[in-house]
C-alpha cells in the first residue's frame, strides 16, 4: 500500500518537472522570435540549412527581367523566335504571372525576391555566395541585393557610345564576354545568381533618354539575342546545371523557366508553333508573383526568407519528390521556427 503511493507521488513529480521544463523552453523560445514581431534586419541572411542537409552540386540562376514584356506580346511573336519556341513548347514551363489580389500602385522588385507583398525582411538573394547584376546601376538599388556579396556590371563608355546599337544589345554582348572570359560563374562558389536587366518592349524606335544610345530593341529580337546568349553559357559552362528564368515585373507577365530544377513542359510534340498564324491556346500555369522567393529558394537548396507568405508553385519544379517535400516544409514551418531551432552560423 505504501509503495504504491510513494510509487503515484514519484509518477507525478516526474511530470511536473518535465511540464516545469517544457514551459521554460517554450518562454525562451517565445522571447527569442518575438522581439523583433516577425520582421528581420534588412541586412540579416536568410538562413542556411546545415551541412548534412545540402547537396555537394551547386545551383546556379540566371533571371532576366524584360520591361514591356506582356502574355500577349509573348504569345503574338512565338513563332519569331527559335528560343521561344523551343521553351516554351518542349523545354521548359511557361505561364502567367499575377498578383492575387492585384496591389495598388506600382509593383517593385521587393516583393518578388521577399515573398512578401510590402517587401519587408531580407531577400532571398541574400542566401547567394555571390549575385551579379548586369544593367542600370540605379535598378539594383530595388532589387534588395546583399552588399556583401554583389557584383555590379555596367557596360563601359566605349559600348555605350555605340550608337548602332541598343543598350540592350550592348548588355547582352557584355553578358556574353563575361561568359566567354570565365566570369559570368565564379565554380568555386555553391550558390550564384546572375540577373540580366532589358528595357525591351514591342515596338524597336522608343528611345531611351539617353543621347549616346538608341532605341531598345523589338521584343523577338530580344529573345532571339538571349538564345545565343544562352547558348554561349551552355557552351562555356557546360556542368554548370544553370537554371533560367525570363519574366518581367508587373500584372499578366509572363514568366518562362527552363534548365536545372524545373519541369518540362507538357505540350505534345508538334511543329505548328512554326506556324506564324499559331498562338498558345492556353496558358498553362498560373503564378503569383509572391511565389517566386519560395521557388527561387527551393531552386538554391536553402529555406525561404523570413516574412514570405508565399507558396511554393511545385508545378514548376522537375526536382526529386525529397527535396520538394524538405521545400514544402520548411515553407510550411516558417523560417522564425526555424531559426530558433537551429543555430545560425557565419
Amino acid at each position: 500500500m505504501n509503495r504504491t503511493w510513494f510509487h503515484g507521488v514519484d509518477h507525478l513529480l516526474l511530470w511536473l518537472l518535465c511540464a516545469v521544463v517544457l514551459c521554460t523552453l517554450n518562454f525562451a523560445f517565445y522571447e527569442m522570435g518575438s522581439s523583433d514581431q516577425g520582421y528581420f534586419p534588412e541586412n540579416s541572411a536568410v538562413p542556411k540549412r546545415f551541412d548534412d542537409e545540402r547537396r555537394n552540386d551547386s545551383r546556379r540562376i540566371f533571371i532576366v527581367f524584360v520591361e514591356g514584356l506582356k502574355t500577349g506580346h509573348l504569345i503574338r511573336h512565338i513563332h519569331k523566335s527559335k528560343v521561344l519556341a523551343r521553351v516554351v513548347i518542349h523545354e521548359g514551363a511557361w505561364g502567367e504571372m499575377s498578383w492575387e489580389p492585384p496591389p495598388p500602385g506600382f509593383v517593385g522588385f521587393e516583393p518578388f525576391f521577399t515573398g512578401n507583398p510590402e517587401g519587408f525582411g531580407p531577400s532571398v538573394l541574400s542566401v547567394a555566395d555571390r549575385v551579379t547584376f548586369i544593367g542600370r546601376p540605379h535598378i539594383a538599388r530595388g532589387l534588395k541585393l546583399p552588399t556583401n556579396f554583389t557584383k555590379l556590371v555596367f557596360p563601359a563608355a566605349g559600348l555605350t557610345s555605340d550608337d548602332d546599337k541598343s543598350f540592350d544589345q550592348v548588355l547582352i554582348e557584355q553578358s556574353v564576354e563575361l561568359s566567354a572570359t570565365r566570369e559570368l560563374w565564379d565554380l568555386s562558389l555553391q550558390k550564384e545568381v546572375a540577373i540580366l536587366h532589358l528595357t525591351a518592349v514591342g515596338h524597336a524606335n522608343r528611345r531611351e533618354g539617353l543621347n549616346s544610345i538608341r532605341g531598345t530593341m523589338a521584343l523577338y529580337d530580344v529573345f532571339d539575342q538571349l538564345d545565343r546568349l544562352f547558348n554561349y553559357i551552355r557552351q562555356d559552362y557546360p556542368y554548370s546545371g544553370a537554371t533560367f528564368i525570363v519574366t518581367s515585373v508587373g500584372m499578366q507577365v509572363p514568366i518562362i523557366a527552363w534548365g536545372h530544377g524545373i519541369d518540362k513542359a507538357k505540350y505534345p510534340d508538334s511543329r505548328n508553333y512554326q506556324n506564324p498564324g499559331y498562338t498558345v491556346p492556353t496558358i498553362p500555369r498560373k503564378l503569383n508573383v509572391l511565389n517566386m522567393a519560395p521557388l527561387l529558394a527551393c531552386l538554391l537548396d536553402s529555406p525561404p526568407p523570413p516574412n514570405s507568405i508565399g507558396e511554393l508553385p511545385e508545378s514548376y519544379l522537375g526536382l526529386p519528390k525529397r527535396s520538394v517535400a524538405l521545400c514544402q516544409t520548411e515553407l510550411a514551418m516558417g523560417v522564425k521556427i526555424c531559426t530558433t531551432i537551429r543555430p545560425r552560423r557565419s
